[in-house]
């Protein structure tokens, strides 16, 4: 999985992640916090000014401590919150949908953080991983499909510096993987668009035998964005389809039974 910019806007940002996420993708629902303020009820009017000078004084000391209180517990979640989301994960394993269906069920994200944990547990049996280019994905040679080869050699002719990066190593080279952002590789809007098509026969392979590649292969919102895509591309409102920059940010990920 990849995310592709087109014109410096991301069109794949359900990745990644998502589902993650999703990522990914793919998502995440927001919690939108509203603060509640109590009622203060005064007391009616005394007549003597020492009484209500206290009952004032007494109100305000209540109402510091609850302002104390409030600007304590928001400092604490808010310790909380950078402590949970400022710590790299060591693992990042994506699950999708893979309701009756056989295959590998989830798939990890390589990143700098899991390279040489994932390495140290493999590196006897990397032989036994095709590379899948569209989507810079490892997945058990067995599972490969004749069609599938077919496609990718496609990929490896026209896109040979994708391969590149396979054939020497860096799609596994911690350094490589994070500094990927910064190192986008240009390809082209055929590109994505050949991807697209990919994914929905992987898609629609998955559906109709009961088996599949890589979970993501059946994950809903992937094949949304590539229907979309398709889609802006066959109806143009001027009836010139759009022709893109497109630049790609290299991300490993790898299909497999075991964790």
């Amino acid at each position: 999985m990849a995310n592709i910019l087109f014109d410096s806007v991301d069109l794949n940002a359900s990745t990644v992640f998502e589902s993650g996420e999703t990522s990914p993708g793919e998502g995440l629902l927001s919690k939108h916090l509203r603060d509640t303020h109590p009622d203060w009820i005064l007391e009616s009017e005394k007549t003597s000014r020492q009484k209500r000078f206290s009952d004032f004084s007494t109100g305000s000391f209540r109402l510091a401590a609850v302002f104390s209180i409030l600007l304590l517990g928001s400092l604490t979640g808010l310790t909380y919150l950078q402590n949970s989301y400022s710590k790299p994960q060591v693992e990042v394993w994506i699950a999708y949908p893979v309701e009756r269906s056989d295959g590998p069920p989830i798939q990890l994200r390589i990143e700098k953080s899991n390279t040489t944990k994932w390495l140290s547990s493999h590196r006897e049996d990397l032989e036994s991983f095709a590379f899948r280019i569209d989507d810079q994905t490892l997945v058990p040679k067995e599972l490969l499909s004749t069609q599938e080869v077919k496609y990718q050699s496609w990929f490896q002719k026209f896109y040979p510096q994708l391969w590149d990066v396979y054939r020497s190593g860096e799609h596994l080279d911690g350094d490589y993987l994070e500094a990927a952002p910064s190192n986008m590789i240009h390809v082209d809007l055929r590109f994505h668009l050949s991807h697209c098509v990919l994914a929905l026969r992987r898609y629609w392979n998955a559906r109709e035998s009961g088996k599949h590649v890589c979970s993501r292969d059946l994950d809903p919102g992937h094949i949304e964005h590539c229907l979309n895509s398709l889609d802006e591309w066959a109806f143009p409102e001027d009836g010139i389809p759009p022709k893109h920059n497109v630049w790609l940010e290299w991300i490993t990920q790898v299909c497999e039974y075991e964790t």
